[in-house]
């Protein structure tokens, strides 16, 4: 398709051929054919000829990842003209710069974008003319004149200027030659045993050569087929993998990363006959190992936008290497010590120069070998590791070279972080070690760490104890946000490095500490009542607090415990906080300020004078034993009832996260159930079932249908469907403009749901679905949470996804909350009935007739009976379904295994269904959607876990497994009532199991 230029040479036998797909992963798709590709690449170079722009004139191309981009990148340089691709969600500030420096004739501008026309200064320009009705092109005015012939192109002739990732100073627009592309091209096609059947899918945006070459041109050049998708959610990219037949995946080491972790979600999926090529930096070991273990065939590579893409790559190499220099390319060490240095290449590929700085080229070159500025080491056999940009490198004390990249392979994975990046950090005029990281919450909260910042640097100094004293990393900050990347997906370590130095740290300091001295300076009374009474609320020393400390360092303060402490603070001192309503208050300061501007001084002497406050409960979450006791004295002296007592645990701390303003424990008893014989998916083999109930005769009732279950052969189980629910709502003005909202969130659900998924490593957004009610639009988020129930994680990630719409939405929305009632939290609901929330699943058993007779004391024809007339009352009773009592068993057993036992009013709606099949009785359960975890929340709990582990379901992965015993369970429980109910023998079970006496003979 290509020769010595991008101009394309159409081979007719693969016209009908697919040669570009784009799916979004969501069920929208499209392709274009080869035919459909060559005619669309004329169209545009017509087009932009038509323009007036000439040979060696600048194109500028905002768009998105999208069928029609390689085509009209293509069309552009194929005219002669230099194509110049820019990312649609780039800085303003960075956009202008780069128009300054390129000056285009021309402006090619993505539908998508639209709303950025006005950031862009293109509202008063002409759009000439339309592509594909997806492409405004936009001329700037300029005198251009129509190019009538197509100009003779030559391999030296510039094909595009790409701008590398930069936000300060002059952009660099690297030129790159029709000749560098097709000498990449031919060096990918080198790469692998590239077929035409083979088929190429990219997760990378086409700004980025590694995209570009290695992918969209290799892929064309072979006249293979590329697919195309948006989306970094691996439930969405793994169908897009088996839909279209995948052979080839390129990615980056972040997208390696996502990718595996999908797979470790899905321990059944194999992959054989896959390759993944993985460039820009070494992936992680354990990425490679897993990838591996999955039949995925992985090669390494490097390269840069001044390579055009990649020219190292290997296949099998050490692990932490990024390939060897082959087929004609260069790798050399300058100036090395201990073999390290900085990394040369010489090879066909090369750019040439940075548009209008021609006085760079003598910086960037030695001799033939152009400096690439990251600092590297080759081996015996050639193959080359990568230890970090030259300018990145930390010069430790001792003048040694320290390299970020090196640390970072060294520590590996670190569980508690979403991710993080090591960089040097300037302190006392040194420079030293130091890591940024964003902390996974799941983490923080499963294992009930209160202190995150101190969890973690006594982690890392543990792991770097027996580094070489200048290697050991000194300095640890902990963020909120995602560390900044580039388009790449690499973390920007100078930006991180910025974020943290000390100029800005300097410079908030001063203004913290500023503030507060001269506020303290000024009301020294009104400071030391204040102290005073937040230190008695905190159980706190006072002569140990400082103002500057944040409200969210004290676990006792969530929303509860601040305005707890604001109303204590409004009694005492007569005083009020409604100004603080709707602000955001995050340090003792700053709220000190409302204080210090309220109260007088003649109420602080008389607060101070006269007699103390009553003593009252404890913060909700102090959990010291002190308070445990308080609360129990805090009962026996308001309620009067001076033998008010339960029992503590010797380490209340341990309970943080599952309980506020904790007081002690009652006991609810647990009986044992089953055996069970489950036949399921998940779970195989005969269970124990624990049942937390005061309820007598239940445990009896459910331990009668296990046997009669067992006898029968077992319950088969299968899980047929499951997603986690919120459904947040937002008013528009009219129904036009809920059109536009709901089209936009689904043309940004990718970015809706890397929003999401930001803020959990187990959470999975799967889709969104409006429901408009009126000029309303309730969207209902379904995502997949792993081992966890979800509850809190999906809040948080629909919080976070909220935020985005709001800052992001080009409309008005007029009002907006962030649950609308449709999600059914707690309660059911038709929606979730005939879909799900939870876990759907359905269990079934054939029981003869002869052990129906035997066990329940009733046939299987009086039990169909029953069920019919059951229903026809549910249909009178208007009951979500039909079912006996699926409630009892759900309840018990949630309770035993640290479940959260208010879900039970939504997991307990179903359907059981009874027929008669050759004279047996086959009779089934389905729970539309039971809400269930094995991590997180009370399943950590010590008799709770134990319960979940006498299972075998504690931990990750074993929620469908507990999910299964947990609906086999309740079959059980059907299975026993409604014989029960047929044979008239309820009532006698009850009169025996559920009085006090117990098991009593009668006396005479």
């Amino acid at each position: 398709m290509f020769s010595d230029t991008l101009k394309i040479s159409p081979v007719s036998e693969f016209a009908g051929k697919d040669a570009i797909i784009h799916d979004d992963g969501r069920g929208s798709s499209d392709k274009l054919t080869y035919e459909q590709l060559w005619q669309e690449i004329a169209d545009v170079s017509q087009v932009v000829r038509e323009a007036g722009a000439s040979k060696g004139d600048r194109v500028l191309f905002i768009s998105e990842n999208h069928l029609h981009w390689l085509p009209i990148f293509l069309g552009i340089a194929g005219s002669g003209a230099i194509a110049v691709p820019v990312d649609g969600n780039i800085a303003v500030a960075r956009f202008k710069a780069i128009i300054e420096d390129c000056q285009p004739a021309l402006i090619v501008v993505s539908r998508r974008f639209e709303n950025r026309i006005g950031e862009f200064d293109l509202n008063d320009k002409e759009i000439f003319t339309t592509l594909n009705l997806h492409f405004d092109v936009f001329s700037l005015g300029k005198e251009l004149c129509p190019q009538a012939s197509e100009p003779e192109l030559k391999p030296h002739d510039i094909a595009a200027i790409i701008y590398t990732s930069g936000t300060t100073g002059k952009p660099k627009g690297i030129m790159l030659s029709h000749k560098a592309f097709t000498a990449s091209i031919e060096l990918g096609l080198k790469i692998s045993d590239y077929h035409r059947d083979d088929r190429m899918l990219t997760l990378l945006p086409f700004t980025h050569v590694f995209s570009l070459v290695d992918a969209g041109l290799v892929m064309l050049g072979c006249h293979s087929t590329l697919a195309v998708c948006n989306s970094f959610n691996p439930a969405e990219i793994i169908p897009v993998m088996m839909k279209y037949r995948i052979t080839y995946i390129m990615a980056v080491p972040r997208l390696a990363d996502l990718f595996a972790f999908g797979l470790m979600q899905k321990p059944e999926l194999k992959f054989a006959g896959i390759t993944m090529i993985i460039g820009g930096a070494a992936p992680r070991a354990q990425v490679m190992q897993l990838l591996n273990s999955r039949g995925i065939r992985t090669f390494q590579g490097f390269g840069m936008t001044e390579t055009t893409a990649g020219v190292l790559i290997g296949h099998k190499c050490p692990l932490e290497a990024v390939g060897k220099a082959q087929h004609g390319v260069r790798a050399m060490i300058d100036k090395p010590v201990d073999g390290v240095g900085e990394l040369l290449l010489a090879t066909p590929t090369i750019f040439s120069g940075v548009f209008g700085q021609p006085e760079l080229d003598r910086e960037m070159f030695v001799g033939d070998f152009f400096k690439t500025g990251d600092i590297a080491q080759i081996d015996k056999d050639g193959y080359v590791y990568i230890r970090g940009r030259a300018k990145e490198v930390i010069i430790s004390a001792s003048g040694l070279n320290v390299y970020p990249d090196e640390l970072e392979l060294r520590l590996g994975t670190l569980p508690y972080a979403e991710e993080f990046v090591v960089f040097g950090h300037c302190e006392g005029g040194l420079e030293i070690p130091a890591i940024a990281m964003l902390g996974r919450n799941e983490f923080f909260k499963d294992y009930s760490v209160g202190k995150e910042q101190e969890y973690v640097e006594d982690d890392i100094r543990k792991r770097v104890a027996e580094w070489p004293e200048a290697e050991r990393i000194r300095k640890v900050f902990i963020v909120d946000n995602p560390l900044p990347r580039s388009a790449s997906a690499k973390i920007k370590r100078f930006e991180v490095a910025a974020m943290f130095s000390p100029e800005a740290a300097a410079k908030n300091l001063q203004s913290e500490r500023s503030t507060s001295a001269a506020r303290a300076a000024d009301n020294r009374e009104a400071v030391d009542a204040f102290v005073h009474e937040v230190a008695a609320f905190l159980n706190v020393d006072p002569d140990k607090f400082e103002l500057s400390s944040r409200l969210d360092s004290f676990m006792q303060l969530d929303s509860l415990g601040v305005i707890a402490m604001l109303i204590k603070l409004e009694q005492r001192f007569s005083i009020s906080f409604r100004e603080l309503i709707g602000t955001s208050v995050e340090t003792f300061d700053e709220l000190f300020k409302f204080f210090a501007d309220q109260v007088s001084p003649e109420i602080i002497v008389k607060a101070a004078n006269g007699a103390p406050t009553t003593p009252g409960l404890p913060p909700l979450l102090d959990f010291s034993p002190i308070a445990l006791e308080q609360r129990q004295q805090f009962v026996r002296d308001q309620a009067g009832y001076q033998d008010f007592k339960l029992p503590v645990p010797e380490d209340p701390a341990a309970f943080t996260g599952n309980i506020e303003g904790f007081a002690g424990f009652v006991q609810v008893p647990v009986g044992l159930c089953g055996p069970l014989q489950v036949l399921g998916s998940h779970a195989e083999g005969e269970f124990l079932v624990p049942m937390a109930t005061t309820e007598g005769a239940l445990v009896s009732s459910v331990s009668r249908g296990c046997q009669v279950i067992n006898m029968s052969g077992g319950a088969q189980v299968r899980i047929i469907d499951e997603g986690v629910i919120r459904t947040p709502v937002f008013v528009l003005k009219d129904l036009e403009q809920l059109e536009k909202f709901s089209d936009w969130v689904s043309d940004n659900f990718a970015k809706i749901a890397r929003s999401a998924e930001s803020t959990t490593s187990h959470g999975k957004l799967k889709s969104i679905e409006p429901f408009p009610i009126g000029s309303t639009m309730v969207l209902r988020f379904n995502y997949s949470t792993g081992d966890a129930s979800g509850q809190n994680m999906t809040t948080i990630a629909t919080r976070n996804a909220v935020d985005y719409i709001l800052d992001n939405y080009p409309g008005k929305i007029r009002e907006w909350f962030l649950e609308s009632n449709l999600s059914g939290d707690k309660k059911i609901n038709a929606v979730n009935f005939t879909r799900t929330r939870g876990k759907k699943l359905v269990a079934q058993c054939v029981v003869p007739a002869r052990v129906v007779e035997s066990m329940l004391h009733t046939t299987p024809q009086q039990m169909c009976r029953l069920a019919d007339l059951a229903m026809v009352t549910s249909m009178q009773a208007h009951s979500f379904g039909m079912q006996a009592h699926y409630a009892n068993t759900l309840a018990a057993v949630y309770i035993a295994a640290g479940q959260d036992p208010a879900c039970v009013a939504e997991s307990a709606a179903g359907i059981t269904s009874l027929q008669l099949v050759d004279g047996e009785l086959q009779i089934s359960v389905t729970l539309p959607g039971i809400m269930i975890g094995t991590v997180g929340g009370g399943t950590r709990l010590p008799t709770q876990n134990n319960c979940l582990h006498m299972m075998g379901c504690a931990g990750a992965g074993k929620s469908g497994k507990f999910a299964e015993i947990l609906a086999a369970a309740v079959l059980a429980g059907e299975i026993s009532i409604i014989g029960a109910m047929a044979s008239d023998e309820f009532t006698q079970a009850h009169a025996r199991y559920g009085r006090s006496g117990g098991m009593q003979s009668k006396k005479g």
